[in-house]
């Protein structure tokens, strides 16, 4: 119990550490690391149209076209 609560602090400290960090960058220069997509990201879904849906943490989405 006490390693699982340590878990959750942890990512949600890097959550708020990773959000702050990425806030004044440029989405064109941020790199994603499997880490980071840990954690911001709650998760994602592909439709049949061809776009993924992220949803982050913070509760916003982004919506991106698979490209062909």
């Amino acid at each position: 119990m006490v390693a699982e609560i340590q878990n959750k602090n942890n990512r949600l400290a890097a959550y708020h550490y990773y959000r702050q960090e990425t806030a004044n960058l440029d989405l064109e220069q941020l790199v994603f690391s499997p880490y980071l997509c840990v954690a911001l990201l709650d998760k994602g879904t592909v439709d049949v149209d061809g776009n993924v849906t992220f949803q982050f943490r913070d509760g916003s989405t982004q919506v991106v076209a698979i490209k062909q």
